[in-house]
């Protein structure tokens, strides 16, 4: 929530902020000027007339502050100092010169009077022209120790007014951060005020952004995984594609041999077979010529025939010895081809293996590369992660710290806003002369066990014989107390019922509008659920809003009025606004059938009523005794009572849960088949202090825990 006005003051500081910033500024720009004014005019006025030492007198070199400043004046006084000890020792040195120069002058010209003569005029010309420089530059040093004078004297007034704007400025520095103590102080609690409402986004903001995050890093490394893996895939269908050609090209290459082979081996045969079939075909016409030449010449030619004979055998053997030879030399052919094709395929074998062999390498190689790549990124990953978690957590501890400083705060001013309510609602009570009737837990106690003793007392009814017959044969030892266990439990049932649930449930139709405009400003806390009503979580304004007036005056002006249009609106005004204490100071004050009241004691006195009559039926189920006088007893305690304690500043609760059963002969009926659960005397608890204030502190009153036990049934048999 931003405060009225925080805007127009905000503005205004920071208008101020400005001002003192703009003098700091000019403060700072005098320093500045005096730098490059002053002293930057006497260092260029010097360096027209002197030759300075050295690069250091550069302006430069010095700072545009006080200090610099001095510094740059020290160096501007020792080359002044410098100058005119240069310019005296030049002097002494030409007096000598010129003497020496008159002795040898005089020696050289052999004692020529009118040649001295001539020689001294001319250098008395040159002698007065030097004393004029001399004088000149001894003016000129005058003047100079003028100025460094006069610096001096500036220098003396700058520090004095430094010192005077310093003193001015811490001054106006103190102000200023006195000022800024209580702007800061103002705009923290404005910051914590902003805080506390940002403080949900942001953190939902947060979250949000560590989530997508967390999903765009995750989305990331899947693609990038998916890439790998089709990379992968297709590297690797490239290789068996490679693969593939080079063992269809190496099938192709032992094919293409073996065919050579065959060819080769198939031709040597028809070679061979050829010279075979013609060494059979000369054998064949020599043995029909030797026939016919034997036949011829048979003894003659017996001889001749004996030589061709050994010839003939001669030639066989020699053709045999060639047949065998050209066998030799086709088997050495064909064991040459067979070792050559062995060896090609050896050798091809050999390459197919080493390429297969370095391409898995490769493969393998590339893997390595891509799981490391994989272990990298995932290590990467989990590092990020885990920084990110570690940056996570730091981040949540830091604002788990800032809103539990911020919860104590918030505790601190709750307490003092409570306080100044309660303040303002016991000053308006002595102004209007209502008294606030505070009950002390002694009173409490006293009041409550006055109740416990009066529905003890009721609860020793005699029960019928047909009602307490089933519980004496089941529990004959105790009979009697759990009858009077039952009854107490009931009765205690239809009280929380009619009463306890609510602040308002007794006033009837009344307290149900109330009941629903309670829920409907400060809504429902689950915590507070009994079965019949839900509560509101217990805050100052809500229980504010159950014991404060707020329109009484307006119900004093229009309530004498007739009952028309605008008296029912009034009425609407009343109902929206009664509290306990107005209700119950009403319930006590005689009313005409013309006043708003009328109808809240009408629905008072039904409500009542009813509750009289539930509890009698209660009783009326297991005995024939009615002392109706012991029903109001109880009826009416438990109504001053609680109308009593909804006064109260505090929240006071009778914790009794929504009973299951709905009548005393269905809790006689679970007694003898499970466990049954008897409300002896309920619990009584408060939440906050009598000041209305730390409503989250619960606390029981006296020994009012809740007395509660548990009734398990006999044995089943069989």
């Amino acid at each position: 929530m931003v405060w009225p006005g925080k805007g127009k003051e905000k503005a205004k500081k920071k208008k101020d902020l400005e001002e003192l910033e703009e003098e700091v500024t000019k403060y700072k720009g005098a320093l500045k000027f005096i730098h490059d004014t002053i002293l930057s005019d006497a260092v260029r006025s010097r360096e027209e007339s002197f030759k300075f030492d050295g690069e250091g007198w550069h302006l430069s070199a010095y700072d545009r502050s006080t200090d610099g400043t001095k510094a740059l004046v020290r160096v501007l006084v020792d080359q002044l100092v410098k100058q005119i000890d240069s310019a005296n020792w030049w002097a002494h040195d030409y007096f000598v010169l010129e003497k020496e120069h008159d002795n040898l002058v005089f020696q050289t010209q052999g004692g020529d009077v009118e040649a001295i003569q001539r020689h001294r005029t001319k250098r008395a010309g040159a002698k007065e022209i030097a004393r004029d420089r001399i004088k000149d530059l001894e003016n000129r040093l005058g003047q100079a120790y003028i100025e460094i004078a006069s610096y001096e004297a500036e220098k003396d007034r700058l520090l004095t007014r430094n010192s005077v704007l310093q003193g001015e400025h811490d001054r106006d520095m103190q102000l200023f951060a006195d000022d800024c103590e209580k702007r800061r102080i103002a705009m923290q609690r404005s910051h914590d005020q902003e805080k506390q409402a940002l403080e949900p986004r942001i953190k939902r903001r947060v979250l949000d952004e560590y989530a997508s995050e967390r999903k765009a890093t995750e989305d990331r490394h899947i693609g990038e995984m998916k890439k790998l893996r089709t990379k992968y895939d297709i590297e690797m269908d490239s290789l068996k594609a490679e693969l593939a050609i080079i063992g269809t090209r190496h099938e192709g290459e032992i094919a293409r041999l073996r065919e050579d082979h065959k060819g080769k081996k198939a031709e040597l045969k028809q070679q061979l077979a050829n010279e075979i079939s013609q060494h059979e075909s000369e054998v064949r016409d020599m043995e029909q010529q030797h026939s016919s030449t034997i036949q011829q010449m048979d003894q003659a030619r017996e001889v001749e025939l004996q030589r061709k004979q050994q010839d003939h055998e001669a030639k066989i053997r020699t053709m045999t010895q060639e047949q065998e030879s050209a066998r030799s030399q086709w088997i050495q052919t064909e064991s040459r081809l067979i070792r050559d094709h062995n060896s090609q395929m050896k050798t091809l074998r050999k390459e197919h293996e080493d390429a297969v062999d370095h391409i898995l390498k490769e493969h393998k190689a590339e893997c390595r590369t891509m799981n490391d790549q994989i272990a990298k990124m995932k290590k990467d990953h989990a590092a990020e992660l885990l920084l990110r978690k570690s940056e996570f957590d730091e981040e949540k501890v830091e604002l788990l710290q800032q809103h539990a400083d911020e919860k104590k705060q918030i505790e601190k001013d709750r307490d003092a806003y409570s306080a100044a309510l309660l303040e303002r609602d016991k000053a308006r009570d002595k102004v209007t002369g209502d008294k606030f009737e505070e009950l002390k837990d002694v009173e409490i106690k006293a009041k409550y066990q006055e109740l416990k003793d009066a529905v003890e007392k009721l609860a020793r009814l005699d029960w019928r014989s047909d009602q307490a017959q089933p519980l004496r044969r089941l529990f004959p030892a105790q009979s009697d107390t759990l009858m009077r266990q039952i009854l107490q439990d009931s009765i205690w049932v239809v009280l929380h019922k009619h009463i306890f649930c609510s602040p308002f449930r007794i006033l009837g139709e009344e307290g149900q509008r109330l009941e629903t405009q309670w829920n409907k400003e400060y809504g429902k806390d689950s915590a507070f659920d009994n079965g019949s009503y839900i509560w509101p979580k217990p805050e100052v304004e809500t229980e504010r809003w159950r014991y404060t007036p707020v329109h009484r005056a307006i119900l004093r002006e229009t309530c004498i009025f007739p009952m028309t249009k605008t008296t029912k609106v009034v009425t609407d005004c009343v109902t929206r606004s009664s509290t306990v204490k107005e209700c119950r100071s009403a319930l006590r004050k005689p009313a005409s059938q013309w006043d708003p009241r009328a109808k809240l004691k009408k629905d008072f006195a039904d409500a009542l009523e009813k509750l009289k009559t539930e509890l009698a039926e209660t009783l009326s189920e297991v005995t024939d005794k009615s002392d109706k006088q012991a029903v109001k007893e109880v009826t009416m305690k438990a109504t001053n009572m609680w109308l009593e304690f909804g006064m109260q500043r505090f929240r006071l609760l009778v914790v009794v849960q929504d009973s299951k059963f709905e009548s005393i002969e269905d809790r006689v009926r679970r007694s003898q088949e499970d466990v049954l659960e008897l409300v002896l005397v309920p619990g009584l608890k408060s939440f906050g202090n009598s000041k209305g204030q730390d409503l989250q502190a619960e606390e029981t009153i006296g020994d009012f825990r809740g007395d509660v036990i548990k009734i398990k049934g006999p044995p089943r048999r069989g």
